[in-house]
């Protein structure tokens, strides 16, 4: 079952070039998570961390963040629409993600490795 788990993991980074929505992916590996790590089944939630070094949490959110940053640097898209992209349920939780994980603010991220994000 963990490897199962796992594989489901896998298939997410690679289904990344989908037309379907980052955050509808997401979603769907999220709604997997919870139907077969959260219903009461501590031992593979346990065993999953053990094979990755992080709860399925944790990986779901750097995948998460990992796009957004690809989409703050190489689209034109507003930190609102990244966020809904990226499959948080607001702006406000994904700006406190981003800068928790990445010690800057999405928009000041983009200032810095997008060149036309330095505009006035």
């Amino acid at each position: 079952m963990v490897s199962n788990l796992y594989l489901k993991f896998s298939e997410l980074q690679l289904l990344e070039g989908d037309d379907k929505p980052f955050g509808s992916l997401c979603g769907a590996l999220l709604d997997y998570i919870l139907d077969h790590v959260n219903s009461g089944k501590y031992n593979e939630h346990r065993l999953f961390k053990q094979q990755t070094g992080i709860s399925p949490h944790s990986y779901l959110l750097s995948l998460q963040l990992k796009h957004a940053k690809t989409l703050l640097v190489e689209s034109g898209l507003t930190v609102q629409q990244i966020a809904a992209e990226c499959g948080f349920a607001s702006s406000t939780h994904f700006i406190r993600a981003f800068k928790a994980k990445n010690a800057v603010t999405p928009a000041a991220f983009r200032k810095y490795y997008n060149p036309s994000g330095f505009r006035d």
